[in-house]
């Protein structure tokens, strides 16, 4: 939604990447609008070039981020580089739709804690409905053309995924409920059919004995008062 409002104005963001995405008090926030564009592009995109370069000749990416004489700067340009568009990637101008392919890699991320692969994100993680994966492939098409028209339209389409989740998560719990129900119910027939064999068998076994033995047994069984079918009490 921040991003369709920006693209309404004119503005594209260039850099999104999870250092961008703020959240404060409950409320999400897109952080650096138009850095991209004060600085400029060509620069950012060369630092970007030189730090992956870096990393690559050093041989140990993980040992370079976690230099504390490297500083943010050259972090910053790595996840800047990591989460541009193959577009931007190209040295060609950004657009909205560049933006959006930064949403769909976060999202996949968001979605299966993996970068994105050959697999769509419902086979990485089995939990998740098969509507993400149009969702999260559309947005990362190589050609531009191919992906979300608009900020707007993933909006939507996030809305129909919500509702989806929503439909399966109400569904599983009424199944979950009818489960328990008809487990209580076998679970109770099962306690009758005990009654019955008990008292069926005292009987035979004490064919004088006094009807209120064999109701005393049922209820400690049970805690229900009633006869086996076929067996009458006394009067």
């Amino acid at each position: 939604e921040g991003l369709a409002y920006a693209h309404g104005h004119g503005a594209i963001h260039r850099d999104l990447k999870p250092s961008n995405i703020l959240f404060s008090g409950g409320t999400v926030k897109i952080s650096d609008f138009g850095l991209v564009r004060l600085v400029g592009e060509e620069w950012v995109r060369s630092q970007a070039q030189i730090s992956v370069q870096r990393s690559m000749s050093m041989g140990d990416l993980k040992t370079m981020q976690k230099d504390a004489d490297e500083g943010t700067s050259t972090r910053s340009m790595l996840g800047t580089y990591e989460y541009m568009s193959p577009e931007q990637k190209r040295g060609e101008e950004a657009t909205e739709r560049s933006d959006l392919y930064a949403v769909g890699l976060m999202a996949f991320k968001l979605l299966t804690g993996q970068n994105p692969g050959v697999k769509p994100p419902s086979r990485v993680y089995a939990g998740l409905i098969r509507e993400w994966d149009g969702f999260v492939e559309r947005a990362l098409e190589e050609d531009r053309a191919e992906r979300w028209p608009d900020a707007q339209a993933m909006v939507e389409t996030l809305e129909g995924i919500s509702h989806i989740s929503r439909r399966i998560e109400a569904e599983k719990q009424q199944t979950a409920r009818k489960d328990e129900q008809e487990r209580r119910v076998r679970a109770e027939a099962e306690r009758r059919t005990q009654v019955e064999d008990v008292a069926r068998r005292a009987i035979l076994a004490n064919p004088e004995e006094n009807q209120a033995t064999i109701r005393q047994v049922k209820l400690k069984i049970t805690g229900r008062d009633y006869l086996p079918e076929g067996i009458q009490t006394k009067t």
